[in-house]
């Protein structure tokens, strides 16, 4: 299956970046792949928001 310059894209973006290092300290056994992959630009920046906030949320918690 060939990669979509719109999935490179996200890929190499800042948000990406983000959103990979939120995942993998908080919620490493979720596959954000696949679950990004069926969304828009507009649904994953939002996506993106959402797990922005559980980071503070979960830093609150940890006391970090």
């Amino acid at each position: 299956m060939a990669i979509s310059e719109a999935s490179k894209n996200r890929w190499s973006s800042k948000e990406w970046k983000t959103l990979t290092t939120i995942q993998n300290r908080w919620y490493p056994h979720t596959d954000i792949m696949t679950i990004t992959g069926f969304m828009n630009h507009d649904q994953f920046i939002k996506h993106v928001d959402r797990y922005v906030a559980y980071a503070e949320d979960n830093a609150r918690i940890e006391g970090n």
